[in-house]
């Protein structure tokens, strides 16, 4: 009679990820990692803002050509990576200047942001958002507020 919706499903998983962290999630939104940790190119994933971490997070992939020339049970698709990014007392959030024409094809209109410590030496981690109100840049740029 009743029937589970896509709504309770996302309640779910959300409810599952804040047990696993011991914390409360502030935002999420789907994104893409561009640069400045270990993985080389750019991941498609999901974001996610505790009041300590950004996290991103890209799931297993397999797509259908590798399905296909799989052999002897060996995965060739993408496997599942983690990105912990902590936030600090003086982690700056900064929008980069709105990309030029080849930019804007190639991302479409989604903005780069990126994420540094002022004297640090690990590289800046750059990310974009596909929603442009997304509620986990709001809340990231709450935290920062100092």
């Amino acid at each position: 009679m009743f029937q589970r919706g896509p709504d309770q499903d996302v309640k779910e998983f959300w409810a599952a990820m804040e047990q696993t962290l011991g914390t409360k999630i502030l935002g999420y939104a789907l994104g893409q990692y561009l640069s400045g940790r270990d993985p080389a190119k750019p991941l498609w994933g999901l974001l996610y803002l505790t009041q300590t971490t950004l996290y991103f997070r890209h799931f297993h992939q397999q797509n259908w050509i590798s399905a296909i020339s799989q052999s002897g049970g060996a995965s060739r698709g993408s496997s599942e990576v983690v990105l912990e990014i902590h936030l600090t007392a003086d982690t700056v959030l900064q929008r980069e200047p709105a990309a030029g024409f080849l930019g804007s094809f190639l991302r479409g209109s989604a903005r780069v942001f990126s994420l540094s410590s002022p004297g640090s030496e690990i590289p800046p981690f750059r990310f974009t958002v596909e929603q442009s109100d997304s509620t986990l840049i709001a809340e990231l740029e709450r935290l920062l507020i100092r």
